[in-house]
């Protein structure tokens, strides 16, 4: 029962590395592999619409739309990516008020709400693109409150690295 186990572990660790890392690096339209990724992307889509009922409200689905959002956002689908980005959103929304707030996940608003960003730059509608900016800022600066005021030579937690990083970012 444990090898089973272990062997199920291991399928979820090469799944997570090939689709939540490998597939999205590759999802360009140059891409010598660009058919096959495309041809991910429709299936996860597809998967996405299969789990939405009964993955609604958890990091699960908001993951995946997060991911399906930025490969379209890699092909130069704008449209398509910023309607996804939406999507996103709106799971991110609907999981619960303390998951959303964790270190752990609050960071994907700032995701979705640069994604929406550069396909509003592509797109050569920058007020639009701003708006999400500013969005995005706004979330790494609350993200960035929670954390705890540090004196030099303090050792800052490894949670809150991200967090200063993206506020770093935004404020660019």
């Amino acid at each position: 029962e444990q090898v089973e186990q272990e062997q199920v572990d291991t399928r979820d660790l090469i799944y997570d590395i090939m689709v939540y890392q490998v597939a999205p690096a590759l999802a360009t339209p140059n891409s010598p592999v660009s058919s096959q990724i495309r041809e991910v992307l429709r299936l996860l889509n597809e998967q996405y619409e299969q789990d939405k009922e009964e993955l609604a409200g958890s990091p699960e689905l908001t993951r995946s739309a997060i991911l399906i959002a930025n490969m379209r956002c890699s092909f130069g689908a704008w449209d398509a990516a910023i309607a996804d980005y939406d999507r996103a959103l709106s799971d991110f929304r609907a999981m619960p008020q303390e998951t959303q707030e964790s270190a752990q996940y609050s960071g994907w608003l700032s995701i979705i709400y640069k994604g929406k960003a550069v396909c509003y730059l592509s797109k050569n509608d920058r007020e639009k693109a701003m708006e999400q900016l500013q969005l995005r800022l706004e979330n790494d600066e609350k993200r960035a409150a929670t954390m705890p005021e540090l004196k030099p030579g303090d050792t800052i937690s490894t949670e809150f690295i991200p967090i200063a990083r993206d506020l770093m970012a935004s404020m660019q």
